[in-house]
């Protein structure tokens, strides 16, 4: 029968053209639907204000961006939409919508959207500040923050930054008494500082000082035009015309800088080559490299010399005038940094850098002259190098996205008395008191943070210090004459300065300045001792016999002056001979510490048979091992049991820090456990967690151990993830099985006191039989993860990989950058389960019972469980982002009760220094993050049991426990923090929503209250289960419906 559609006869058909007509206008219908809902599907643009076509909002805007930002953040929220010309701007203005831009989606939005003068006069902006991310900018950052701006480094060139301060001070006591412009002042001595690092060895001399001289007066230039508003970079179509000459200015600028440079290494080359190098000195070697990884175009070089010295100059320059304005403006705060000079300098010596740790006050008040006058306040804003979301609202690809710490850092709901000067809110122990800017604290960027943060802050850091410490240790400030109170006043531009000068009368303080000697020439004065005459010369022999008595003398001082130098090691407990504390210690090493460190500070040293123990339990030195010195502290010290069971301690967690670790952890922390990764084996984490409600569900009524409940669903869990595909049916449960009963005894093996790892000559007799046991188990382990190989290696390959089926090819690979030796990746396998498993295991036990002993949590809990996840369906890591609650139960119960409450020992592979004191090579380094997290000067209320701490707004609303926060780190920081983050947390969020989106949960009749005791061990636990009745909140678990 044929179809009416397809009917060819010639008779008309009405009913046909009828029917046609009207689909024909369904599907018109239709496709407009379908695009309408694909449109109402995209997240929306932030809101923001209307503007005017082709202009936008620029009519509306006042002179002060930052101000006018801020004040539109509080109508529009913190994270709007602006339209200035033909660009759209997004403002950020809260840490948590900030975090996704420089965290969560940081190389997305690590490009820039460089201004017209910028690329004119930055070789076409191929500078570290304005050239778009990739392998380039990547290599020219790590040469300059990693060895040109190293510690190393700026030790090395710390005379020159000296000399200039001297100059300074001279400059200044010659117009004591007279009025001196502060920032005039600064301008001249960091610049002449800058210049000196980047050339001081190359340019010396009249040529020398004719080039500096050049320099400085273009720098002016640059800094003024780059800062002037431009048609050209608000209306692109128009840059062409070059309507304010801002680009013909912008030439001249260019020529002039390149001339200039190219002067520099002329002289470089042509002139005699020191013993010491500065910047252009280290830099021209790398540009005839032929290593693509190290080397670097003449035009890169130029550009970094550029951005050292542009980057580090107005930045610091206005960050010392403000904070001169505001001490003047608060002379009860001028007194306290100069009472601490005097106490810690003294009044007979000058300031140098190694004063810099002590000068805590001073330190102080630079943090808070950055937070209420960011020199950046929207920082160099960052361009998206695709459209994405932030907070719900799509970014669009190239927006010009700010961020505005200036509003961050003067928000009441961040701050306390957020609008007033106070140093003291960043003294130890007070509410900022661990807060840096270096970018780990969201709420405090005044260097911006994540990929595109400032990369000079070393540098800027030690110029605030010195400029500042000098000019308050030699001089006395106050006002002008007839000048009885400080402008505030602020006048926009790239750098926000004062919109008036800042003059000053200076008054000496010390008896004499010669403690600033400053000299423009090195006189030789030992050019006697060249003197080739042949006639003898009686007085210039005594003169020889008597300097070579004193050198001899000299040398035997400085070698005695050395050994005495020596930094002592920490304070600690005496010990007896041979066993060291051990016999003092309690069987709670943890408490045992914590009390220790009562006595002893926040860093001590503990012997404990033959091991040397350095116990930390203060951010700002366990900063020095995670963040400072965190190569150094990267290695490890396993135990027996850790390198007999693991394949010698060839895993993630026991390898030490090297190329292999730095592989294996990037294939680990990257792939096997990124995102799109977990996302994947979501369903082997959903099916556990539906098998747990079932078993549950069969109990109802009665009493359920939470912690064995736990450790099935778990480890089944983890097995499943590790070789889901491979091991299934009959063989693949026998499997499963027996490693599940090798781990138990693990864990408890590896968390047994060994007398082997105490006194390593001993390990021999292996006194306790431990090494035996564990040499079983790891028999047990190898022939339990051969059998899973030969069975992936048999069967038949499904299209989804489990971790197992990931892993083998990599043995296989030829590429020695991404591929792994069996016993690596049987190592990395069975650190996935362990790592995994009890740590996780145990939160889930203390986080029930926390809400048991709180039940108005757990009821919060569950309310919010109703209202995101509802009653007629199951709990699914979609919902993780809502339920901000049942996170902060989780943060709380973390912070309370951490896991591994010293973290995994840190093990230096040199004897250094940390607070003062000689940390010794090959000693164990414990973080004890168990008290830090429980510290009274750290936390309110540390001891109770505060979920709500860890909203948003609140006091730790921002803390994570990724590792940037050093005051709360239960899975430790630094390269080796534990990178099973991202699993735990789906694991500790899936389980927990679960039981209690589930059940109500009570204690056992007779129960009154529950047990809090805990027992130390690899992992800290309970020392009783818990047992807990549950009862069906659901009408139906069919929600949780599980089919084996």
């Amino acid at each position: 029968m044929e179809s009416w559609w397809w009917d060819t006869s010639d008779e008309p058909n009405e009913g046909s053209l009828k029917i046609f007509i009207a689909l024909f206008f369904l599907i018109i219908l239709w496709v407009i639907s379908v695009l309408y809902k694909q449109n109402k599907a995209t997240p929306p643009l932030p809101p923001g204000p209307y503007g005017l076509p082709f202009v936008g909002y620029l009519p509306f805007l006042g002179s002060d961006l930052h101000c006018s930002f801020t004040e539109l953040a509080r109508t529009y929220g913190p994270i709007f939409k602006v339209r200035l010309g033909t660009k759209t701007c997004i403002v950020i203005s809260s840490p948590s919508s900030l975090k996704e831009v420089v965290r969560d989606q940081d190389v997305t939005f690590a490009n820039r959207d460089p201004t017209v003068v910028a690329v004119t006069c930055i070789y076409g902006g191929s500078d570290i500040a304005f050239t778009n991310y990739g392998p380039e900018w990547r290599k020219m950052r790590k040469i300059l923050a990693s060895e040109m701006l190293s510690n190393s480094s700026l030790d090395s060139t710390y005379h020159l930054r000296k000399q200039q301060v001297k100059k300074m001070i001279a400059d200044t006591s010659e117009k004591a008494g007279g009025v001196v412009d502060i920032g005039e002042l600064a301008f001249l001595t960091i610049m002449n500082t800058m210049m000196s690092m980047v050339w001081g060895q190359t340019l010396k001399g009249n040529q020398g000082y004719a080039v500096k001289s050049e320099f400085r007066d273009v720098i002016r230039e640059y800094m003024e035009l780059l800062g002037a508003p431009n048609i050209s970079d608000l209306f692109p179509l128009l840059a062409r015309f070059d309507l304010q000459g801002i680009k013909c200015k912008a030439e001249m600028i260019s020529r002039q800088f390149d001339e200039i440079l190219d002067s520099a290494i002329n002289i470089h080359y042509c002139g005699e080559k020191s013993g010491q190098k500065d910047f252009l000195g280290y830099l021209l070697p790398l540009t005839k490299r032929e290593d693509p990884a190290t080397s670097l175009t003449l035009v890169q070089a130029k550009a970094m010399l550029l951005d050292i010295i542009i980057g580090g100059m107005d930045t610091t320059v206005t960050t010392v005038e403000w904070a001169m304005v505001l001490m003047l403006k608060h002379p009860n705060v001028m007194r306290k940094v100069q009472e601490e000079l005097t106490e810690i300098v003294g009044l007979n010596t000058s300031v140098e850098e190694v004063h810099f740790p002590n000068l805590k006050y001073l330190k102080a008040v630079v943090k808070e002259t950055l937070r209420l006058h960011p020199p950046i306040p929207l920082l160099v804003p960052h361009c998206p190098s695709k459209s994405t979301t932030v907070g719900g609202y799509t970014i669009p690809k190239g927006a010009q996205v700010y961020l505005n710490v200036f509003a961050m850092q003067r928000d009441a709901q961040l701050w306390e008395d957020p609008l007033e000067f106070k140093p003291e809110r960043f003294l130890k122990g007070s509410s900022a008191g661990d807060l840096d800017y270096s970018g780990n604290h969201l709420q405090y960027l005044p260097f911006g943070s994540g990929r595109r943060a400032c990369p000079g802050m070393p540098l800027a850091d030690r110029m605030l210090m010195l400029v500042l410490a000098s000019l308050l240790h030699a001089f006395e400030w106050s006002l002008p004459n007839g000048v009885e109170d400080v402008d505030l006043s602020e006048r926009f531009g790239i750098i926000v300065k004062k919109s008036e000068p800042l003059l000053a009368i200076p008054c000496p303080r010390l008896s004499s300045l010669e403690l600033y000697p400053y000299s423009e020439y090195n006189a030789n004065y030992l050019s006697w001792w060249w003197d080739t005459s042949d006639e003898p010369n009686e007085g210039s022999l005594k003169i020889f016999i008597a300097l070579f008595f004193l050198i001899i003398l000299w040398v035997i001082s400085v070698l005695y002056k050395q050994n005495k130098a020596t930094p002592p090691l920490p304070p600690g407990p005496y010990g007896l001979p041979l066993v060291g504390y051990l016999p003092f210690l309690g069987s709670d090493l943890l408490c045992s510490f914590t009390q220790l460190a009562r006595t002893y500070g926040p860093i001590f040293k503990v012997r404990l048979g033959t091991k040397t123990c350095i116990v930390i339990s203060s951010p700002s030195f366990l900063k020095e091992v995670v963040r400072d010195q965190d190569v150094t502290f990267a290695n490890r010290d396993p135990t027996v049991v850790a390198v007999t069971c693991i394949y010698g301690g060839s895993d993630i967690a026991f390898t030490n820090y090297g190329p292999e670790w730095r592989k294996m952890r990037k294939i680990l922390a990257s792939e096997m456990l990124s995102n799109s990764s977990l996302d994947s084996a979501y369903h082997f984490r959903k099916q556990q967690v539906k098998k747990m409600i079932a078993d549950t569900y069969e109990k109802a009524g009665g009493a359920v151990d939470i912690g064995k409940l736990a450790f099935l669903t778990i480890m089944n869990s983890m097995m499943s993830m590790v070789w889901g595909q491979t091991l299934e049916g009959n063989q693949g449960y026998a499997v499963k099985s027996e490693f599940r009963d090798v781990i138990r005894e693990f864990m408890e093996l590896l968390g047994a006191p060994n007398i082997s790892d105490l006194f390593p000559l001993l390990a021999r007799f292996d006194l306790q039989g431990i090494k035996c046991k564990a040499e079983m188990i790891f028999r047990q382990f190898d022939e339990i993860l051969d059998s899973a190989i030969n069975i992936h290696n048999c069967g038949e390959k499904s299209g989804q990989k489990d971790f197992l089926g990931y892993l083998l090819p990599l043995t296989k690979c030829e590429d020695p950058t991404v591929s792994l030796t069996l016993v690596q990746a049987k190592a990395t396998l069975i650190d996935i389960i362990i790592g995994g498993v009890e740590t996780t295991v145990s939160t889930v036990e203390w986080a029930v019972v926390l809400m048991l002993k709180h039940p108005e949590v757990m009821r919060k809990v569950q309310e919010e469980l109703t209202e995101i996840v509802g009653l007629n369906t199951s709990v699914e890591e979609v919902h993780f982002p809502k339920l901000k609650y049942l996170k902060a139960v989780v943060k709380e119960t973390l912070r309370l009760h951490p896991p591994i409450p010293f973290l995994v020992p840190h093990c230096p592979s040199k004897s250094t220094t940390v607070g003062g004191y000689t940390i010794p090579k090959g000693a164990q380094i414990y973080l004890n993050v168990f008290a830090m997290q429980r510290d009274a000067q750290l936390w309110g209320d540390p001891l109770e049991f505060k979920p709500e701490r860890f909203l948003k707004g609140l006091s730790a609303g921002d803390l994570d426990y990724s590792g940037n926060h050093l005051q709360y780190l239960p899975f430790g920081s630094g390269r080796r923090a534990c990178p099973g983050v991202p699993l735990a947390d789906r694991m500790l969020m899936l389980v927990l929503a679960s039981l209690l989106h589930a059940f109500e949960w009570s204690l056992p009749n007779g129960v009154e209250d529950v047990d809090l005791s805990e027992r130390f061990g690899i992992v800290v636990k309970k020392s009783k289960p818990l047992l807990a009745i549950p009862c069906p909140r659901l009408s139906s678990l069919e929600l949780y419906s599980y089919s084996e």
